[in-house]
């Protein structure tokens, strides 16, 4: 059980979760960093509900305000565990059972900032993007989807085939299929085809420049994520509407439909937000104009002797009035009905009919409620409301980069050049998988000098780390045929 922590003893306390003494156990507890979070600390009085004066606020945060232990079990230690025991027939030794509970969720996702301030002193740090290539179509102060709060810039990129001559692009004339620009022209197009065509990947690749101002610039002051969002379907709700007729010498234990019962059946419309609701009356002189108004089957006439048979079928007519009535025009809702299904109860004295109901709208629009107006209480919707309809939804499914094979380990050399993961290696769940990220260095300077100079006229500010004017005036291309010039020694005047 967690205690108060005794602030004159302790500054901070810290301890590691199941998962955490599980890394521990099989030598994977390799720890990076460390955050700090204060969502356990009260700024503001007025959220508790109480008046407070600024210069108290201080003193009640560090001194009057107790503070317990870290919590780091949440259910119960049994459900937590997974065993797994490995034994080789083969082989007397046996691999230590493992006991490996679930990764914690209960944790934080909002720590402290650690910004180093490196601007006016209220000035707080910002964050400057510049599209250099591709469309921020829209930006949002917070993701409400997934319910964290980080900015959001949404970023439309498209990709396309065109099919074009072989000997030239029509979109970059000096760009050619024979004198490709850059590796990814090669890589981007196939083999030239008996018409002289080739396919060629229009490719509209991001490159943004990315600045943390009012901060001290660190060499390693960012961490790329990267998450591919997983669309889980909706579901549409369901019930299964149920009348018992269980009819046995005791009037007083009788169940069936009598004149007036009925039941109220709601449902969204095609929109998905109108609700649409219908009321279906049993009735043993219904009005013919009416269709809602159901021509009662009674039980009752089977007489006080039972008879399983005349019970079972006035379930089926009754049953089958009430279907035929929800996929009629006139009452009609917008569901999807089943087809009816008799049982018998166990003793015999009752028939179960069974109307299996769908909304065919999708979401939770569809989790409307069922009335049943009959006074016997034949009518046993399982539960009382369509149930089961969830909208649909969104997850985020993380990537991971592929580990860099270290060239250098422990100050040795261990490789003559530098090198990089094989693609046979790369799974659905690495980032290299779906597509590269370059920075820095990495982005080819033409390109970065050239969208920085775009930006630069239209009052963007963008600073690179690329020499773009020395690259301006550098010539690429050299003519090692040009024009020849006689020497000064053959010239005559």
């Amino acid at each position: 059980m967690a205690k108060f922590i005794n602030k004159k003893e302790q500054v901070y306390d810290l301890r590691l979760t199941a998962y955490g003494r599980y890394l521990i156990s099989i030598g994977n507890f390799t720890p990076e960093y460390y955050a700090f979070f204060d969502d356990n600390v009260l700024y503001d009085s007025n959220y508790a509900g109480f008046p407070e004066q600024q210069n108290h606020t201080e003193e009640r945060i560090l001194n009057e305000t107790q503070y317990l232990e870290s919590l780091v079990l949440f259910e119960d230690v049994d459900s937590m565990l997974n065993v797994e025991e490995i034994i080789d027939l083969n082989n007397l030794d046996l691999t230590p059972t493992r006991m490996i509970p679930r990764k914690d969720i209960f944790r934080f996702s909002e720590p402290i900032g650690d910004a180093y301030l490196d601007g006016e002193s209220q000035s707080a740090p910002a964050w400057k993007v510049v599209a250099l290539n591709g469309f921020i179509s829209s930006s949002h102060h917070e993701d409400s989807q997934n319910n964290t709060k980080i900015p959001q810039l949404n970023v439309e990129l498209n990709y396309r085939k065109v099919v074009i001559d072989f000997e030239t692009d029509p979109d970059d004339q000096t760009n050619t299929i024979e004198n490709p620009k850059d590796i990814f022209d090669v890589v981007n197009s196939t083999s030239t085809f008996v018409d002289s065509k080739v396919v060629k990947l229009r490719t509209d690749n991001g490159m943004f420049y990315v600045d943390e101002v009012n901060t001290e610039i660190l060499n390693e002051n960012f961490e790329i994520e990267v998450f591919k969002k997983v669309m889980i379907p909706c579901k549409k709700a369901k019930v299964d509407l149920i009348i018992v007729f269980d009819y046995v010498r005791s009037a007083a234990t009788s169940r069936y439909l009598s004149d007036s019962d009925n039941i109220t059946l709601s449902a969204p419309s095609t929109d998905g937000v109108t609700i649409a609701t219908r009321t279906y009356t049993w009735l043993n002189s219904p009005d013919a104009a009416d269709a809602c108004q159901l021509r009662l089957t009674d039980a009752a006439a089977c007489g006080d002797v039972l008879d399983i048979e005349c019970l079972k079928e006035a379930a089926e007519l009754n049953l089958m009035a009430l279907r035929a009535a929800i996929l009629s025009d006139e009452c009609g809702l917008n569901l999807t009905v089943g087809d009816i299904s008799l049982t018998y109860s166990s003793a015999q004295t009752a028939v179960i009919g069974r109307l299996p109901l769908e909304q065919n709208v999708c979401g939770e629009a569809g989790n409307t409620p069922i009335i049943d107006g009959s006074q016997d209480s034949v009518f046993y919707p399982t539960p009382d409301s369509f149930v089961g309809g969830r909208s649909e939804l969104q997850q985020l499914e993380k990537k991971y980069f592929q580990k860099e094979i270290p060239q250098v380990v422990d100050g040795f050399m261990v490789s003559n050049e530098p090198e990089v993961n094989s693609l046979q290696y790369y799974t659905t769940s690495s980032v290299e998988y779906y597509f590269n990220v370059l920075i820095d260095s990495q982005v080819p300077e033409d390109e970065a000098c050239k969208a920085s100079e775009l930006f630069n006229k239209q009052s963007y500010y963008v600073d690179l780390d690329f020499d773009c004017q020395k690259l301006a005036q550098e010539n690429i291309f050299f003519d090692i045929y040009g024009p020849a010039t006689n020497p000064d020694i053959c010239e005559t005047s």
